[in-house]
């Protein structure tokens, strides 16, 4: 089993270059969001694009790294589960 802080540090840096590269346009209030702390408006941001687009690796990577620092450890695995099922350069978290 990996470690839980292994995986929310890999989470905190991919979603950090994610934003600030060419998926910020997508994620601005999501961005703000994260810079805010403010986890649970984020989750909600998160979980109405994926309604609309639920194959967007990217944004169920941001999901999950929400979910870690918002200490939701089992429904962070659950969103990176999901993620490799549909990604393949994913396969790896």
């Amino acid at each position: 089993m990996v470690d839980n802080r292994k995986i929310k540090h890999l989470l905190i840096t991919g979603g950090l270059l994610l934003i600030s590269g060419c998926a910020g346009s997508r994620f601005q209030s999501v961005e703000v969001e994260m810079r805010q702390q403010n986890w649970q408006q984020a989750i909600i941001s998160l979980d109405d694009y994926i309604q609309k687009y639920p194959r967007d690796g990217v944004a169920h990577l941001l999901l999950a790294e929400v979910y870690g620092e918002s200490d939701s450890i089992m429904a962070m695995q659950s969103t990176l589960y999901k993620l490799r099922t549909f990604s393949p350069n994913m396969k790896t978290l």
